[in-house]
């Protein structure tokens, strides 16, 4: 069956057992050895993005969920998005190459309205962050803003994931300044590394990740982020080393941005602790 929204190539259940005499909620009112589902395409239009889902295969018994690609996109482009309304959070996009969820707990999902996975495996991440500030200050309204580690909170769905692990991935970060004629971007490359204790329930610790790679595709750089997912104010921590990072790819955002070019310059090592806390970068 198919229609706009999704399309099904298998739908396959093992021995279903009915006992209409225990209330709904109850786990055993609805029993099967195991539920097999093969989808080709799911989307999920939101207002001016969508989200789209390809080739997923689940199996309530082995408790797995695999997705052969994910895409988070606006439907506007970036001129579009940014000239609509004056004051705008960022524009964010995401790639996914393929995923593969293991300890799903459907069980729960469809009882509690929670999703809670044991570990994610995720290939081929790219993500791109956008921000422009022309014809505006730069200090934002941040209480009508939303961040991209946030989204999940904004999801209406609370979900937890113990571990995730991510191979072959890429962020990119870019900017237009208030009078840049460019935009002007950095972009974090060859990213692996792991995610701890994803959790976007209110209330709940900060997610933590470490990651190697390297900053516009040189260099050597090993990161540690403490990323809150579910409160209010946008307020995250990097730490971690660069070495061997050539200073010429800077130029990539420090015209657009600072206004100056680096003509030549190496960096051996150096360490770098950010914070990010509302309108405060220090």
């Amino acid at each position: 069956w198919s229609s706009d929204v999704c399309s099904s190539d298998l739908i396959e259940i093992d021995r279903m057992d009915i006992d209409p005499a225990r209330p709904f909620r109850d786990d055993r009112v609805l029993f099967a050895d195991d539920v097999r589902v093969g989808v080709e395409r799911v989307v999920f239009p939101a207002g001016t993005t969508t989200l789209e889902l390809r080739r997923l295969a689940a199996s309530s018994k082995a408790r797995t969920l695999h997705v052969g690609s994910l895409s988070f996109e606006p439907l506007e482009t970036e001129d579009e998005y940014y000239a609509r309304v004056e004051d705008k959070p960022d524009r964010t996009s995401i790639q996914v190459g393929a995923m593969q969820a293991e300890g799903v707990r459907f069980a729960h999902l469809i009882e509690e309205f929670e999703l809670m996975v044991s570990s994610l495996e995720v290939e081929r991440f790219r993500a791109e962050i956008a921000s422009d500030h022309r014809g505006r200050e730069v200090e934002r309204d941040h209480d009508n803003t939303t961040s991209a580690p946030h989204a999940l909170a904004d999801l209406g769905l609370p979900v937890r994931v113990d571990h995730v692990a991510i191979e072959n991935s890429s962020i990119r970060f870019a900017d237009r300044s208030s009078e840049g004629r460019q935009r002007g971007y950095l972009e974090f490359t060859d990213l692996a590394g792991t995610v701890e204790g994803i959790d976007s329930r209110e209330g709940s610790p900060p997610a933590v990740a470490h990651a190697t790679g390297k900053l516009n595709g040189t260099g050597h750089l090993e990161l540690t982020m403490a990323i809150p997912l579910a409160e209010p104010p946008p307020t995250m921590r990097y730490t971690g080393v660069v070495r061997d990072l050539d200073l010429t790819t800077l130029n990539t955002m420090l015209p657009d941005m600072a206004g100056v070019r680096v003509k030549s310059g190496f960096v051996e090592h150096a360490t770098f602790d950010v914070h990010v806390d509302t309108a405060t970068v220090r």
